[in-house]
């Protein structure tokens, strides 16, 4: 169990001049935090320590000001990020309370009339929490805003005092525990709270499905592709509840990579919080509408690269540097068939006209659009999950975890990996895989016992599920236009629903499913939010804000409200030792081997008709007779220059090197033929098989140069072989012909073989004899 709220604070206008009472607008002032509550980060144990700048986030762009005319109240949720990178949820709400000029606090002594021609000042309830439940927060100040409006606090009962010291004690499930939490403030009001079942997935309610129906199917994955990159998205909107909803939504669509630059869905628009946008880190940032022009005039130069969009209009403008990047082609963006199976998995989800374009009986016979907004939400990051179980395929394969220390140290082959995916020249690609979000998702996930999620579940069977779906299409009568995604009996889509029932459990861990097929008698039971809040407490009276003769939001007695805080949290703290869940950890699923990951690439043509002919590679049929060919003449000529006869080796020397060129397998065999004869003690050679040796092994070098494995196995090799110079004197080693090769100036090539031969040597340690003795003869 975890506290719901951190802090609860009370924010109002403080004068920095003089004020003057027939001014229209009165004068600019500043913020104060009045109160907040516990005064002391001791008294309820938090976890959390209270930033002292939470003032700024309650009036973003209009700043502290006094205003003649009253105004409705308004709602919004800031994320504040502390040193360490935990987020801290901010919910504010802000109304406007009579300004005495003769009092700069506010308070009215009763003397003389109420003028009905005064001065309003802004005023804001605060709640400061660890999680993310904004609808919740959202009814819970209401009722509080509620209780003060209407007078409903007599000077007797202490209401006030009561629900903010009640509310200080609610103590909920942490995300994971899929706890469902009920409680109340004592104003006849009742609460429910369901956790989440996963730590990892973020819940969304309907803010992927909002994102997606402001901006368009192409434009959302190139905001994908953007953040992937480390680029810098700027969101605009005139509602400050568009601008968390779409930077959350942003940031969720990430997952299984967590965003790790800055992100402010709501930016303030006055002092340094206006350089913010200028800085050359990437960052998702939230900015009012009406400042737009004044960032633009103030960092043209440094936005150059920024993606701005405006969720209002939808118009999403993308610098031609990073379209240039992000654009699926050969060398840039996503593979072409992933964007590609993406892009029409999305239109199957918000706009299924378009996979039935110029039909003669379009929609007839063809299963609608997805209603429900919580279901389509789910889809489609259903759609981005399989995506990224697309392109991180085989990933696992590519881990080297050594644990010679508490916390292992992990490293992770990058040119192993882009080479098995064919996208060595992919620039996007390069840089997803050194952008910070992928660091920490190799740092994260590379542990082979662990607690394991859908992601897992999902990269362990994505290729099983092409496949099927491969063989679906070439039975599938239902198909129009030759599409196989124009079919709304495709196997995909059924494979789709199942992820996204999978992240519906995750938001919701009581939904269920009657059957196979999600009926649209099961929707309205899904709400836009993992928090039901259900309240029987009466709402404020309608138009209450527009009162002449309305009094200012009252001083809080502290002591009350600690005193209650303490009550209830001794009353809870029972449930919270008997509710704790240990997480259950397993064994990480490898997946695919990572020889078979270019059949994604295949079938995902085949299946977009990219193209109409592929021969898939199974797994242990790597070595084809081609490459087996290829090995038996690397091994010929090795043989023929350690056993002297040149005149051979001349006659295969030519088929030899185009050999070592063609194929990552005959380098592999030619490091492992030259380790044999090694071991064997054939290591001083003479000028001809010297230099033979040597020209295979830069041969084998300059071939790989984004492949660190090869350089490893070269290693040893290197300081092996060697010859007699002057007269039988001076050794020459095969290294001091090789040294002109990038990979030897690779920090992290060294790091990695480090490592390796600290996992080999501590290998032995955990066998058996019988098992190191057969090692040992291999």
């Amino acid at each position: 169990m975890t506290r719901l709220v951190d802090y609860f604070a009370v924010v109002g206008y403080e004068a920095t001049s003089a004020v003057s009472a027939d001014s229209d607008l009165g004068a600019d002032g500043r913020a104060k935090i009045i109160q907040r509550f516990p005064l002391d980060d001791q008294h309820l144990q938090l976890a959390s320590q209270f930033d002292a700048n939470i003032q700024c986030f309650c009036q973003p762009h209009k700043g502290w000001h006094l205003t003649g005319r009253q105004q409705a109240p308004t709602y919004l949720v800031s994320v504040l990020t502390d040193a360490t990178g935990h987020r801290k949820y901010l919910a504010c709400l802000t109304f406007l309370e009579p300004y005495s000029t003769g009092d700069p606090n506010g308070d009215q002594d009763g003397e003389g009339p109420i003028s009905p021609s005064r001065l309003y000042a802004a005023k804001s309830l605060v709640v400061v929490s660890r999680l993310d439940y904004a609808e919740l927060f959202k009814s819970l100040l209401s009722l509080v805003y509620a209780c003060y409006v209407d007078k409903r606090d007599s000077g007797d009962n202490k209401l006030l005092e009561q629900m903010i010291g009640r509310l200080l004690a609610v103590q909920v499930g942490v995300p994971g525990s899929a706890l469902c939490s009920h409680f109340s403030l004592g104003a006849d009001d009742k609460h429910m709270v369901q956790a989440e079942a996963s730590v990892n997935v973020a819940s969304t309610g309907t803010s992927v499905y909002g994102l997606l129906r402001d901006v368009g199917v192409a434009n959302l994955i190139n905001l994908v592709c953007a953040i992937l990159a480390d680029f810098k998205v700027l969101f605009f909107s005139r509602s400050y509840g568009k601008l968390y909803e779409a930077c959350r939504a942003l940031d969720s669509l990430l997952f299984p990579l967590k965003y790790t630059g800055v992100y402010v869905p709501v930016l303030p628009c006055f002092g340094s919080f206006l350089e913010f946008p200028a800085a050359p880190t990437p960052y998702i940032i939230g900015v009012h509408s009406s400042c737009r022009l004044l960032l633009e005039q103030m960092h043209h130069e440094s936005l150059g690269e920024c993606v701005k969009v405006d969720l209002d209009s939808g118009a999403v403008h993308t610098p031609a540097a990073v379209a240039d990047l992000i654009e699926p082609s050969a060398t840039a963006g996503l593979p072409v068939h992933l964007h590609q199976s993406t892009l029409n998995l999305l239109y199957w989800i918000v706009k299924r006209d378009v996979l039935h374009a110029d039909e003669l009986n379009t929609g007839q016979g063809q299963t609608p659009p997805f209603n429900d907004h919580v279901h389509a939400d789910k889809l489609i990051r259903a759609v981005f999950v399989r995506l990224f179980a697309q392109l991180f395929a085989g990933y696992r394969y590519c881990l080297l975890v050594v644990r010679i220390n508490p916390r292992p140290v992990i490293c992770f082959d990058k040119a192993s990996f882009l080479s098995s995916h064919d996208l060595l020249d992919n620039e996007f690609m390069n840089k997803v895989l050194d952008s910070m979000s992928f660091e920490r998702f190799i740092e994260e996930r590379a542990p082979s016992y662990r607690r394991c999620d859908l992601f897992d579940e999902l990269y362990a069977c994505v290729q099983a599920d092409l496949c099927a779906e491969l063989a679906a299409h070439d039975t599938d009568l239902h198909a129009t236009n030759g599409s196989y995604y124009s079919s709304s009996s495709s196997l995909i889509y059924t494979h789709v629903n199942r992820v996204g029932d999978q992240l519906l459990k995750c938001e919701f861990p009581c939904y269920k499913r009657a059957n196979d097929t999600v009926t649209a008698a099961l929707y309205p039971h899904l709400v836009s939010s993992a928090v039901r809040s259900h309240s029987k407490f009466k709402p404020a009276t309608v138009d209450a804000y527009k009162r002449v003769h309305s009094e200012p939001f009252p001083l809080l007695d502290a002591a009350l409200v600690l005193k209650h805080a303490k009550q209830r949290a001794h009353h809870l703290h029972h449930d919270a030792d008997s509710a704790r869940t240990a997480s259950k950890c397993s064994v990480v699923p490898y997946g695919p081997p990572i020889q078979t990951v270019h059949n994604i690439c295949l079938i995902n043509k085949r299946l977009a008709d990219i193209e109409h002919k592929i021969s898939l590679v199974n797994g242990s049929d790597v070595h084809d007779d081609c490459v087996s060919r290829k090995l038996h003449t690397v091994r010929t000529f090795i043989g023929h220059v350690f056993d002297k006869n040149f005149k051979e080796a001349k006659k295969h020397v030519n088929s030899t090197m185009r050999a070592i060129r063609s194929h990552h397998h005959a380098r592999i065999h030619l490091c492992a033929t030259l380790q044999a004869y090694a071991n064997k003690n054939h290591v001083i050679l003479d000028n001809e098989q010297f230099e033979y040796v040597c020209e295979l092994l830069n041969e084998a070098l300059h071939s790989d140069t984004r492949h660190v494995h090869i350089a490893y196995l070269v290693l040893p090799l290197s300081a092996a072989f060697y010859r007699k110079l002057n007269n039988n004197t001076i050794d020459q080693c095969v290294y001091t012909r090789i040294q002109h090769h990038d990979v030897w100036s690779n920090m992290s090539f060294w790091q990695m073989a480090f490592y390796t031969d600290v996992q080999r040597s501590i290998r032995p340690v955990y066998l058996s004899n019988e098992e190191f003795a057969a090692e040992q003869a291999e």
